[in-house]
């Protein structure tokens, strides 16, 4: 009795632990932040809670509707969505924890405390990666993250051999959102591996093989659906389309990621290298380790090979944002702890150093680019409020109401502001670019706490704005003066 008090003690205890680490991975994204999408999903937020429909994101459909239904509007009470957010993010990373864990357990593999959590922080990565930060840049992105949990109670269930439970979970994921099917895949070669001895073998082999395929079949069957239910007319919006690329530019493509991945975390890492020299260090101590048992070594790194692998099929076939390929921090955690418990004496000690140094690196980043989010943030903002001044003064001097917005761009109008650093896909994203119409309309929200929208968007093509307004204009920085031309009933506005 007292020994099944202390499990769930320890068990409380662990999730604890990992709750307060995803809390400090996340704490600078607490005050209100938006990215682009967030702009519409705050004037229109049927608009992209349906688009989740044409994306077969069903349960992410539903979860979002019930709450729009009751006058729940995920950007309008962030602070709360955030919360849930961090739980369920938690909960994930601990599922995933205690289903290798366990396994070990499971094996009479004994570890100390300090490596049993430097073991837990490591297969936490992927969930306090600076890939994963872009989820917190979408307040409306929450319903996202319990399907990252199902991904993981998928993979528990499989490690129970509770496999109709396991298929249930994994398709209730993909359902939700697509990438965390292969976050599945990942973990559960890293099971598998450690479940067959750590030493390839064609049942090890057969094994990992069908895991992965049925992983993979998930995401096919999502395809499918979407495709179904489009030519059925149940859903009118195109489905997300593959990317047409052919093998050749396929091939490069991944290069080009996993280049920008290793080298420099895809922009959001202050170290360069950081994740190749994670990677060199498990192999290195794993050699050194077991320098007389090569099995064990080719095992590791055929087993890393193809977690990376698994990681990179979602932007092989469809998108690559931050969001998407985060999953690469899975294959490298995994990869990281696969050499992880295989070690002992001093080179046990070497990767407790190296897990903590990751960490902490992921845990740093992520603070910067919170700190670049409010920057990019608050000058999309004053730009904005600066535009709206600029129509209230002409409004007072003329009695003209501006009821259009027409937008145009000069000719090199860049996606981020020059002294925002940490940027890649949407993370800090210059919102005035993409929607600059959304966005003033969310300022004027925000300053005169209306709830009616003030303009029309214009039906004008930008390219004819610019030359009837702005030709061979060009700018490097916000003037209102220069960039505003308002005539008669509609703001002109060219996006430096």
């Amino acid at each position: 009795m007292n020994n099944r008090k202390n499990e769930w003690a320890n068990k409380i205890y662990a999730y604890l632990i990992t709750l307060i680490l995803v809390v400090i991975a996340y704490q600078g994204f607490y005050r209100f932040g938006f990215e682009s999408d967030t702009m519409t999903h705050y004037l229109n937020p049927l608009i992209n809670i349906e688009s989740k429909l044409a994306y077969t994101r069903y349960i992410s459909y539903l979860v979002e509707i019930s709450l729009y239904k009751i006058g729940y509007i995920l950007p309008e009470h962030y602070r709360l969505s955030y919360m849930f957010f961090l739980i369920f993010t938690a909960s994930t990373a601990f599922v995933y924890q205690e289903t290798i864990i366990g396994k070990l357990r499971e094996k009479r593999i004994e570890m100390d405390p300090v490596q049993e959590y430097m073991g837990r922080f490591i297969l936490s990565l992927p969930l306090i990666s600076t890939l994963y930060s872009e989820y917190f840049m979408f307040p409306e992105c929450f319903a996202f993250s319990i399907g990252f949990l199902f991904s993981a109670i998928a993979v528990y269930m499989y490690s129970g051999k509770r496999y109709i439970g396991a298929i249930l979970f994994l398709l209730m994921a993909v359902f939700t959102y697509q990438a965390t099917v292969m976050l599945s895949a990942v973990y559960a070669i890293l099971f598998v591996v450690i479940d067959e001895g750590y030493a390839l073998t064609l049942r090890m082999f057969k094994r990992g093989l069908l895991t992965s395929l049925c992983c993979i079949a998930a995401g096919v069957i999502n395809v499918i659906t979407s495709k179904v239910v489009f030519l059925l007319g149940i859903v009118t919006d195109s489905p997300k389309a593959l990317r047409q690329e052919s093998v050749l530019d396929k091939f490069a493509h991944i290069l080009n990621l996993l280049k920008a991945f290793l080298v420099s975390g895809n922009g959001l890492l202050p170290i360069r290298y950081a994740n190749l020299m994670a990677i060199i260090a498990a192999i290195v101590l794993m050699i050194i380790c077991h320098r007389y048992e090569k099995p064990e070594v080719v095992t590791h790194i055929f087993a890393g090979f193809i977690m990376f692998c698994l990681a990179i099929v979602i932007p092989l076939m469809q998108a690559d944002a931050p969001r998407v390929i985060f999953v690469l921090y899975g294959a490298l955690g995994c990869f990281v702890f696969l050499s992880f418990v295989q070690l002992d004496g001093k080179t046990l000690t070497i990767m407790q150093g190296v897990i903590l140094c990751i960490v902490l690196l992921q845990i740093f980043s992520n603070q910067q680019i919170a700190v670049n989010h409010y920057i990019s943030n608050d000058k999309d903002i004053s730009c904005a409020r600066a535009v709206l001044v600029a129509i209230d003064k002409y409004e007072n001097e003329t009695g003209i109401t501006v009821e259009e917005i027409a937008v145009c761009e000069d000719s090199v109008s860049l996606n981020y502001f020059d002294d925002v650093y940490y940027t890649v896909g949407q993370i800090n994203e210059r919102v005035m670019h993409n929607v600059p119409y959304s966005l003033l309309e969310y300022v004027n929200k925000l300053d005169t706490g209306t709830t009616e929208l003030r303009f029309r968007k214009s039906k004008v093509n930008g390219n004819k704005v610019r030359e009837a307004y702005f030709a061979e204009k060009e700018w490097d920085s916000f003037n209102v003066y220069e960039q505003l031309i308002i005539d008669g009933n509609t703001a002109y506005w060219c996006i430096y």
